[in-house]
């Protein structure tokens, strides 16, 4: 919980990106969920399948740094499920698959570095177990690996 003056002021320009779901978000979001699905097109007419990984930033992992960016005053404003929730009931309408590890890499302690965004192996290895268990979920065709188990199981 010692975050550099200059990591605090990053963070803080991060949290937009986490305003609960609105028109306004969505209209933010437009362009890339057309792009995606541009792209999910371009798959199927390919006969591949697509599925869009999110990945959580450090405001949704880090309890200790969210509560030292947001002010109390504006916490209702904000829903840290976001912007994931909203793309995934976008996309989701386009039938395309989204895999969200969040509330995996949520339940798990220590996973990003000391005041650094960036997952540690253990993050990365509850990341790998995720995909191995929802990749067969969503991709046809996508071997289930024997003996794999769910990272929702997985207790840290």
């Amino acid at each position: 919980d010692d975050f550099p003056p200059t990591l605090l002021a990053i963070q803080r320009g991060w949290l937009a990106n986490h305003r609960a779901d609105s028109p306004a978000q969505r209209r933010l979001a437009d362009n890339a969920v057309t792009q995606l699905r541009r792209i999910q097109e371009d798959c199927r007419a390919e006969g591949r399948a697509l599925a869009v990984f999110f990945i959580p930033n450090e405001l949704q992992l880090n309890a200790v740094l969210r509560d030292r960016v947001l002010p109390r005053t504006d916490a209702a404003l904000y829903d840290f499920d976001m912007p994931q929730s909203m793309l995934r009931e976008q996309l989701g309408a386009g039938g395309l698959a989204t895999l969200d590890p969040l509330p995996a890499l949520r339940a798990a302690t220590n996973i990003l570095y000391m005041n650094d965004a960036h997952w540690n192996p253990e993050a990365h290895r509850l990341a790998a177990e995720f995909l191995l268990h929802e990749l067969p979920r969503v991709v046809p065709g996508f071997p289930a690996p024997a003996g794999a188990t769910s990272p929702t199981e997985h207790k840290p």
